[in-house]
C-alpha cells in the first residue's frame, strides 16, 4: 500500500456512484481488504514508482516491480538493482549481473516518468532561483511604489530604502544557501549508493 492508493480505496469502500478520475496512479485495495491474500490490486501503471528529484539530498528515481527494486541516481546515472525476495536488506546490487533486467526496468521507469511529465532534476535545482528572482522583482517594484507615494518625504524614502536593502540581503543569503545545498548534494551524491 502506498499513499496514492487511498483515494481509489476510499472511493470503492464508500461505494461511490461517481467514476474515479482516469489519471490516478493508485489502485483500490478493496479486493484485498475483502478477500485477504486472495484479493488482487490492479494498478493502472507498471510497478510502484518513487521519483525524488530534490535539490537537498541525492536525487533518485526508484521502481519496484515484483521481487525487484531498481534505483537510478538522477545526476550520475548510477543504478542499483536488488532482488528483494533474497535480499530484503538491499545489500547485494545485482545490476552488473543482470543487464537485461536493468534495461527493462530503466525503460519502464523512463516510460512512466515521461507519461506523467515528471520534473527533471535540473529543473528542480533551478526552481528556487526563479522564485527568488520573482521575489526580488516584487521587492523592487514595491520599493518604487513606496518612494513614489512618499512624494519626497525623506523619512519614508529612507525606511523604504532600508527595507529594500534588507530584502536584497536576504535574497542574496537564500541564493547562497541554494548553491551550498546543490554543492553539498553534488558532493554527497554517492551517499545513497555507498
Amino acid at each position: 500500500m502506498v499513499q496514492w492508493d487511498l483515494l481509489p480505496t476510499l472511493h470503492d469502500l464508500y461505494g461511490s456512484k461517481f467514476a474515479k478520475p482516469t489519471n490516478l496512479d493508485g489502485a483500490s485495495l478493496w479486493d484485498v481488504l475483502a478477500r485477504g491474500n486472495d484479493g488482487d490490486v490492479e494498478r493502472p501503471v507498471e510497478g510502484l514508482v518513487f521519483h525524488y528529484p530534490c535539490n537537498f539530498a541525492p536525487p533518485l528515481s526508484v521502481i519496484r516491480i515484483g521481487d525487484y527494486k531498481y534505483m537510478k541516481h538522477l545526476l550520475t546515472g548510477e543504478v542499483k538493482l536488488f532482488k528483494l525476495k533474497r535480499d530484503l536488506a538491499e545489500k547485494r546490487n545485482v545490476a552488473k549481473a543482470m543487464p537485461e533486467k536493468v534495461a527493462e526496468f530503466d525503460q519502464a521507469l523512463t516510460r512512466y516518468l515521461s507519461q506523467v511529465d515528471a520534473e527533471d532534476v535540473q529543473e528542480v535545482y533551478k526552481a528556487p532561483f526563479y522564485k527568488l528572482n520573482e521575489f526580488e522583482k516584487r521587492a523592487r517594484e514595491t520599493h518604487a511604489k513606496e518612494v513614489a507615494r512618499a512624494k519626497g518625504d525623506k523619512d519614508i524614502i529612507t525606511k523604504a530604502d532600508e527595507k529594500l536593502a534588507m530584502d536584497l540581503e536576504r535574497f542574496k543569503k537564500n541564493r547562497q544557501e541554494c548553491r551550498e545545498n546543490k554543492e553539498r548534494t553534488d558532493s554527497d551524491q554517492h551517499a545513497i549508493f555507498d
